[in-house]
């Protein structure tokens, strides 16, 4: 089993709580690691701002074909569908192309190995009353992948040097056994 690491979705702190071959290693799991450049850091960023638009544009469309949704939303969802509405359908379709594009990339890549190891999130943990300041930067890492369908699942992969939780996704069919094989070698403390 081949694993590739991308590189550039990874910080000081992958590497701290063991997202290398110290942990990985083929004694343990079996698998060589690769590193990998892709997707790139633009793939990631367009892929989080253009989720938004095509989720809330087809959540609009849902939301008319009821009469009188409108006064049964609350405030926040009202106006995020109310500004969806005024969306251009040639915004829209570009989104949707983007979202072709780049998925017919990732999986041709994703064919060079067998799963693909980043960190969950960009950052450590933030404080439950924080998270909302976070959402975007929590959720980077994992919005793209969910934009253009492909699974993925999030294990603890250790904890930071301030005792955060660090999680690590994995792609496809092989991720139950690989999420598995990870947390059976990889001691999980309470943070």
């Amino acid at each position: 089993m081949e694993l590739a690491i991308a590189k550039n979705r990874t910080s000081n702190m992958v590497t701290e709580v063991g997202a290398s071959d110290l942990i990985l290693s083929e004694e343990k799991l079996g698998v060589e690691i690769v590193e990998t450049n892709g997707p790139s850091d633009e793939d990631f960023r367009r892929a989080t701002s253009l989720v938004l638009v095509t989720g809330r544009v087809a959540s609009t469309a849902f939301h008319q074909s009821f009469e009188n949704a409108g006064p049964l939303d609350t405030t926040p969802v009202f106006e995020q569908l109310d500004e969806a509405s005024k969306v251009p359908a040639v915004d829209y379709m570009n989104a949707q192309r983007f979202r072709s594009e780049f998925l017919e990339r990732m999986a041709a890549r994703l064919n060079d190995f067998d799963a693909l190891m980043m960190p969950t999130t960009l950052v450590t943990a933030s404080k439950v009353d924080e998270s909302d300041q976070y959402l975007i930067i929590l959720s980077r890492n994992c919005i793209p992948w969910s934009f253009i369908g492909f699974p993925v699942i999030s294990v603890p992969a250790g904890l930071t040097s301030e005792r955060l939780p660090v999680g690590a996704p994995f792609d496809d069919g092989v991720i139950l056994a690989l999420s598995s094989a990870l947390k059976s070698v990889t001691e999980m403390p309470t943070p």
